[in-house]
């Protein structure tokens, strides 16, 4: 759904407990990314993992070592 607008997700960091997303692309510091964040990404990786603690960032310049998330053909989702 993100990338279908223009948007990119990463991967930045996971730990334990602890997952860092980051958001690029044409979202990248849009009122929409707060949208993106509480609206879907949340609920699912709350779904996914409850309790987990969630980092989320936002803009053009990406951080190093991430990994971008892809969606696949079957809906489930990749890194490269």
């Amino acid at each position: 759904m993100v990338s279908a607008d223009g948007g990119e997700l990463y991967l930045t960091t996971i730990h334990d407990r602890e997952i860092a997303i980051h958001l690029a692309g044409r979202f990248a510091g849009s009122p929409g990314a707060g949208l993106i964040y509480q609206e879907l990404a949340l609920p699912l990786i709350e779904a996914v993992a409850p309790g987990t603690n969630v980092h989320w960032s936002s803009g053009r310049i990406i951080p190093d070592g991430a990994e971008e998330l892809k969606s696949q053909t079957d809906g489930t989702v990749a890194s490269n």
